[in-house]
C-alpha cells in the first residue's frame, strides 16, 4: 500500500488549514494529494481525483458544514468508504467545524480540531504514527513574512499570491481550451507555468516587486533570449492597485539588444506581433482578468501565426496538429508533459484514464531502429508516468505497428507511419485502434471515484423521473466499477421504472452476489419479484432485507403489498404501519396501508390514509382509485 495521504476539503471555507497540514505532512516526509496543486495539466477533475484516491493509503476528510454539503467532497466521500470496505485506505474524519455527522461517517473515529493546531498535529501525528511539527512554511502570514516576498498593498506571501494565479490559470483551461503545465522546481529561469494552444507555447512568470516596471522588462527581454522553455511569448503579472494590462512588442534587431514598446493591433511585419504581456492584478478582483488576458494573447498570436518565429519542425508541427485535432474529435483528455521531464513525449493522451505519450520524428527519414531505441528508452526511464507510447514517423504510406517493448505481453510502443497528404483522419484512425489495443490489454477501465459520480447522477435521475437517463448513467458508473453493488442495485430500479422486469432480477441478483449483506439490494428484489407475480418470493426477500436492517421503510411497505397480494392483509396492515412510522414522507406507505385497510373492510381509516397519500403526492397512481373504492363501500354500508 501507498504512503499518499489523499486530503479532502472544501475549497471554499478551509484551504487555509487544508494546504498547511498538508506542508507539515510533506515536511514529515509524506507524499500529500490534494487540489488543486495535485491535479495535472489538461487533467478532468474525476480523473485526477481517482488517480489520488487509487494512490492513497489514508484519506483525511476536514470535516465543515460546507464539505458536507459539497458535491466534490461527497463524491470523494464515497469513493474512499468504497475503498476503505476493500481495506485499500483508511479514513479519518477531521471535524473542523461542529456539525452533525452522517450515520455511516460518525462510526469512524474521529479527531477534533478545536483551534490549537499544535495540539491538532500532534494528536494526528500519534494517529499516523508519525512525527509532526509545524514547520516554517505553514505558519500563517501573521507569524511573520521573509522580507521582499509580499505585496505592498495586500500583504500576501508572493507564493500565495503565485498559487491564486497559476490556480485561476489552470482551472481556467478547459474553458478557454489551452493546456498547463507548472514547470518543475528548480528549472532555470523565472518562467514557472507553460500554456499551450495550438502548438503556440506561452510562459507565465509572477513578480513581486510592483514598481519597477524597467527591470521587469529586461528580465523579460533576458528569458526570451534564453528560452530555456521555447515559448512564444510571456505573460508576466505583478501586485498593482488596479488591474491593468499592456500588450508589447520587440522593437530593435534582436531580443538581447531590443527594447519593449507598447503593441498596437496595425502590425504588418515580424516586429509588430506582440511578444509580452504585462498584467497588474489584484487577487481580489477574481480570475476573469487573468484568464481573459490571456486568452486575448493567445488569440493575438494564433492571428498573427505566420509572423512568429516558431521553432519547430513542419512536419512535427503538422504531425502534433492532426493529434490535437483528433483527440478532439474522440473526446479525449490531453496534457502537456513536464518540461524538464522527457527528451522526447511532445503529448499526452488519456483515453479511459490510461496515459499514452506522443513522440514525433522530423522529415529527415529517421532509422526504424533508432526510433525504437529512443521509444525504449523512453519507456523504461519513463519520467512522463506514461503506459504506452506512440512513435509518429515519415513514411509513404500511412500504417500501425504495435511493439511490446518492455516484454510485459502486451503491446506498449506503436510506430505510426504518417503521411501528412493522407490529412488528420490518418492520424485518427491510428490512435483509434491504438486505444482499443490498449484498453484491451489489461489497463481497464476501473475508476473508482468516476464510478460513484456517475452513480449519483443516475440516483438524482431517478429522483425526478427520468428512468432513461438514469439507466445511461449508471451503466456508465458500472463500467468505471464493475465491483460497485449499490451500482447494479440501482440499475435494477431503473430497469424496473422501465417495466423492464427480467432484466432488473437480473441486475439485483448481481449486486447481492457483489455484497450479500445490502438491504437495499433486496428491496429492490422484493420489489421486482412482485412485478413478475412471484408475491410469496418477494415477502422472503423482504424478510431476509429486514434481517439486515429492520429500519428499512421501503422493505416494510415492499412486504405490505406482497402480502396483500397473498390475501394475508392483518399482517400487511402490521408492514405498512411500521413503513409509516418510520417514513411518513413517502406517498407509497400511506398507500399500502390504505389498501390493508381497505382490504380489511376498515374503510373510513382506509380513506384517511388515502387521504395521508394524496396530500404528499396529489398525482399518486393508485391511491385514488383505493379511496374511490372505500367511499363507495362506505355509502353501500351506510345504505344498509
Amino acid at each position: 500500500m501507498s504512503s499518499i495521504v489523499f486530503i479532502s476539503y472544501n475549497s471554499a471555507s478551509e484551504y487555509e488549514i487544508a494546504h498547511r497540514l498538508a506542508m507539515d505532512l510533506e515536511s514529515a516526509g509524506r507524499l500529500v494529494w490534494i487540489a488543486p496543486e495535485s491535479i495535472r495539466a489538461g487533467e478532468s477533475f474525476p480523473s485526477a481525483i481517482n488517480r489520488g484516491l487509487r494512490s492513497a493509503s489514508q484519506f483525511l476528510l476536514l470535516v465543515t458544514p460546507a464539505a458536507l454539503g459539497s458535491r466534490w467532497v461527497k463524491a470523494e466521500l464515497d469513493a474512499a468508504i468504497d475503498l476503505e470496505k476493500k481495506g485499500q485506505l483508511r479514513l479519518i474524519p477531521i471535524v473542523i467545524k461542529e456539525t452533525v455527522l452522517p450515520p455511516l461517517l460518525a462510526s469512524y473515529q474521529s479527531l477534533y480540531y478545536a483551534g490549537d493546531y499544535d495540539a491538532f498535529l500532534g494528536r494526528l501525528g500519534d494517529l499516523l504514527k508519525l512525527e509532526l511539527t509545524p514547520s516554517v512554511a505553514s505558519q500563517s502570514p501573521s507569524a511573520g513574512t521573509p522580507e521582499g516576498c509580499t505585496s505592498p498593498d495586500k500583504g500576501i506571501p508572493l507564493d500565495d499570491y503565485s498559487r491564486s494565479i497559476f490556480t485561476a490559470l489552470q482551472l481556467g483551461a478547459e474553458h478557454y481550451d489551452y493546456m498547463t503545465n507548472l514547470v518543475a522546481p528548480g528549472d532555470s529561469g523565472s518562467i514557472k507555468l507553460i500554456v499551450e494552444r495550438e502548438l503556440l507555447r506561452v510562459g507565465v512568470t509572477v513578480f513581486a516587486n510592483p514598481d519597477d516596471e524597467d527591470r521587469v522588462h529586461t528580465r523579460l527581454l533576458e528569458e526570451l533570449d534564453a528560452n530555456p522553455h521555447k515559448v512564444i511569448g510571456i505573460v508576466a503579472v505583478q501586485p498593482g492597485k488596479q488591474v491593468w494590462m499592456e500588450m508589447y512588442r520587440i522593437a530593435g534587431d534582436d531580443q538581447a539588444g531590443g527594447r519593449l514598446q507598447p503593441w498596437r493591433d496595425q502590425g504588418s511585419t515580424k516586429g509588430e506581433v506582440p511578444r509580452i504581456v504585462h498584467l497588474r492584478w489584484i487577487a481580489d478582483h477574481g480570475d476573469s482578468p487573468l484568464v481573459q488576458a490571456l486568452d486575448m494573447f493567445l488569440r493575438v498570436l494564433q492571428r498573427n501565426r505566420a509572423m512568429l518565429p516558431l521553432d519547430m519542425d513542419a512536419y512535427v508541427e503538422a504531425a502534433l496538429r492532426a493529434v490535437h485535432r483528433s483527440a478532439d474529435v474522440l473526446d479525449v483528455k490531453t496534457e502537456l508533459p513536464d518540461t524538464a521531464s522527457s527528451s522526447i513525449v511532445r503529448l499526452i493522451l488519456s483515453p479511459h484514464d490510461i496515459r499514452i505519450g506522443v513522440a514525433v520524428w522530423t522529415d529527415n527519414e529517421p532509422e526504424l531502429g533508432d526510433v525504437l531505441a529512443d521509444m525504449n528508452s523512453e519507456l523504461h526511464a519513463n519520467p512522463s508516468d506514461i503506459s504506452a507510447l506512440i512513435g509518429i514517423v515519415p513514411g509513404r504510406e500511412s500504417g500501425l505497428q504495435p511493439y511490446e517493448l518492455r516484454q510485459r505481453g502486451q503491446p506498449d510502443g506503436f510506430l505510426l507511419r504518417w503521411n501528412p497528404k493522407a490529412g488528420p483522419d490518418a492520424i485518427r484512425w491510428g490512435l483509434v485502434q491504438i486505444f482499443e489495443l490498449v484498453d484491451s490489454s489489461g489497463e481497464g477501465h476501473e475508476d473508482p471515484f468516476a464510478a460513484v459520480f456517475h452513480q449519483g447522477r443516475a440516483d438524482a435521475f431517478l429522483e425526478v423521473g427520468l428512468p432513461e437517463d438514469a439507466l445511461l448513467e449508471v451503466e456508465d458508473a458500472i463500467l468505471f466499477n464493475p465491483h460497485l453493488a449499490e451500482a447494479h442495485a440501482l440499475r435494477a430500479q431503473a430497469l424496473l421504472t422501465l417495466g423492464r422486469s427480467a432484466a432488473a432480477l437480473n441486475a439485483v441478483e448481481q449486486a447481492l452476489a457483489l455484497d450479500p449483506n445490502a438491504a437495499g439490494a433486496y428491496a429492490t428484489q422484493a420489489d421486482t419479484l412482485r412485478a413478475l407475480g412471484r408475491p410469496r418470493d418477494a415477502v422472503e426477500a423482504a424478510e431476509r432485507g429486514l434481517k439486515l436492517d429492520h429500519e428499512f421503510p421501503a422493505l416494510h411497505g415492499i412486504r405490505a403489498d406482497a402480502l396483500i397480494e397473498l390475501n394475508r392483509p392483518e399482517e400487511a396492515l402490521i408492514a405498512a404501519e411500521e413503513a409509516v412510522r418510520l417514513d411518513a414522507n413517502d406517498p407509497r406507505n400511506h398507500v399500502s396501508k390504505a389498501i390493508a385497510l381497505l382490504s380489511l373492510e376498515r374503510f373510513e381509516e382506509a380513506i384517511k390514509a388515502a387521504d395521508a397519500a394524496l396530500a404528499l403526492d396529489p398525482d399518486e397512481p393508485t391511491v385514488g382509485q383505493v379511496k374511490e373504492d372505500a367511499l363507495r363501500n362506505l355509502r353501500r354500508m351506510e345504505r344498509e
